[in-house]
Parts: structure tokens; C-alpha cells; sequence
């Protein structure tokens, strides 16, 4: 379930970022990069499914990327599901 967003550029990069609750209510921070994908029109409250890589940094909540392909090939495509709809 999505909680706060921020949009806006990351590095040289236009990212956006939403914090959600898994299922469990763990918060993780979701970083798309919009530059690869359409943006997600999510909002607060909105139920969405991700699949990306999850990072642990200490000190801070988890945060997935990757949400999105990759033009390089490096690692597995991700996606956002939200309101039947995948971006990818």
C-alpha cells in the first residue's frame, strides 16, 4: 500500500519514489527510474505490486530498484503493477 511519494530528479537521473507497506507492514522505498519507464500514477493509499531488487542499507529502510528494464541487459526486468496496468 502506497504511503508518501516525492518526484524529481535523482543524479542525473528523473526518478520517482514511493514509500509502502508489504504485506507484513515492513516500509520499503520503491525508486523508479522514469527516464526507462512511464511514470506511475500512483497515490497515497493506492495497492500496487512490485518486482525489482531489494537493497538493505544499513541505517535506512529497504529500498527496491531496478523497477524497470534494463537497457544493458545487466539485470532481470522489473515492474509496477497498479490499477491493472504493468510498467515496466
Amino acid at each position: 500500500k502506497v504511503g508518501g511519494l516525492a518526484m524529481g530528479i535523482g543524479g542525473a537521473l528523473a526518478v520517482d519514489t514511493a514509500v509502502v507497506c508489504d504485506v507484513d507492514g515492513t516500509p520499503l522505498e520503491i525508486v523508479d527510474n522514469v527516464d526507462l519507464a512511464p511514470r506511475v500514477p500512483v497515490a497515497a493509499g493506492d495497492r500496487i505490486a512490485v518486482h525489482g531488487e531489494l537493497v538493505h542499507d544499513p541505517g535506512r529502510q529497504p529500498v527496491v530498484h531496478w523497477t524497470h528494464h534494463d537497457p544493458a541487459g545487466r539485470h532481470p526486468d522489473g515492474w509496477i503493477d497498479w490499477n491493472g496496468r504493468r510498467y515496466a
